[in-house]
């Protein structure tokens, strides 16, 4: 049975070198993808940063459920800003604080357009 991960966008590790309650247990970072991706040995995440382009796609996942009048419209709204321009600097600001503390960036093996 091919099943799926639940995966921080931002590595969890990012909080534990803040001083700042980054909340990245929140749905606006947690992304599906597959185990391999995740925890594969030759191509798993682990705790590295997505490469940047992929914090688009995050951006554009989180724009849509807030548009689409989603159950999760609210809390993702309450924690990265009221409006777009909001959203996409906080989810930068977060990105770049986590790219100053990552030593090596990830990038998927296999990448479908899913529409985010």
């Amino acid at each position: 049975m091919n099943t799926c991960d639940i995966d921080h966008f931002v590595p969890l590790s990012t909080q534990f070198n803040s001083t700042h309650d980054l909340d990245l247990n929140g749905v606006w970072n947690l992304v599906l993808c597959c185990q391999d991706c995740n925890r594969g040995e030759t191509n798993g995440k682990f705790a590295r940063l997505p490469e940047e382009y992929l914090l688009q796609r995050l951006n554009k996942r989180n724009e849509y459920l807030i548009e689409s009048n989603h159950l999760l419209q609210e809390t993702i709204i309450l924690r990265t800003g009221k409006n777009h321009q909001q959203r996409a600097n906080f989810l930068n600001t977060i990105y770049g604080f986590a790219m100053s503390l990552s030593k090596s960036k990830w990038q998927p093996k296999y990448e479908y357009d899913v529409g985010f």
